[in-house]
């Protein structure tokens, strides 16, 4: 409101500029020597000319003079109904104290149905999206031959409107917005690779045919698969995330709780 009264004054400022610019403008034309008839080579048209001229400007600084003088009633008005205002609030600030900012409020309505009326307390879980973990991990050596210690860290962000303050925290590798129900893996028919286009097998052969040669296929690829396995296996050495934290392994994911409270503000970072 203060602000805004200030700025009414502006205008004010502008319309007064205006005014007396017009009144000096006013002036000089009506002091002209012409006008006066001071000069004494004036001729009739010359006279007349000047008269004519007079009268046009005179009146278009009479029209401004009159818009400015409407222009200056309304913004006084508007400027003392502000005033007004500004003083009606500083009274009921003085008289109620300091203005509490608005601020969103949260509430969650739940439906309960019950045989009879009862007192207890309710426990909601609810999920919302502006929150999430992302992992990150530190190596530490003491040495060029030393072992190689890792941590496995959580960077945890929330942006949901209310602050955390205190409060415990269980990350999950689970994704909530992604099913638990498991896929139809479809049959993957395998056969030998022929790069000659013309020797595919023909659409007729027979089905006993086709089903031994994938078999065959089947089994080779199979033992290819399992040797090469173990030699992964034996050259690797992974050591479990248990070695380093306490995890709790589900199904179809992982939870790490967290005992210690955390506080975690609503800024997204």
């Amino acid at each position: 409101m203060q602000d805004s009264i200030v700025m009414i004054g502006f205008d004010l400022e502008e319309i007064y500029t205006t005014r007396d610019a017009l009144n000096i403008e006013k002036n000089a034309l009506l002091n002209n020597r012409l006008i006066k008839g001071e000069t004494k080579r004036d001729t009739l048209n010359l006279v007349k000319e000047s008269i004519s001229y007079l009268r046009e400007r005179l009146s278009n600084i009479n029209s401004e003079l009159l818009k400015l003088k409407k222009e200056e009633y309304r913004v006084n008005n508007k400027k003392q109904r502000m005033q007004n205002d500004l003083v009606l609030l500083q009274n009921y600030n003085a008289n109620t104290g300091e203005v509490v900012k608005d601020e969103t409020k949260y509430q969650i309505i739940v439906t309960v149905s019950a045989d009879a009326i009862a007192t207890g307390s309710i426990n909601i879980n609810y999920m919302l999206q502006g929150a999430g973990w992302s992992p990150s991990y530190d190596l530490r050596a003491k040495g060029a031959s030393g072992a190689m210690q890792l941590t496995y860290k959580a960077q945890v962000f929330q942006n949901t409107g209310i602050d955390w303050n205190d409060v415990k925290l269980t990350l999950s590798t689970a994704n909530p917005n992604q099913s638990n129900v498991k896929p139809l893996l479809n049959t993957w028919w395998l056969s030998f690779y022929n790069p000659n286009p013309y020797r595919y097998p023909s659409p007729v052969q027979s089905r006993s045919e086709t089903l031994s040669s994938v078999s065959k296929t089947s089994e080779s690829v199979a033992d290819y698969n399992s040797d090469k396995a173990g030699a992964v296996m034996e050259e690797v050495q992974a050591k479990p995330i248990s070695d380093y934290i306490t995890t709790e392994e589900n199904f179809t994911n992982v939870e790490y709780e967290i005992k210690l409270p955390y506080t975690i503000p609503n800024d997204g970072k």
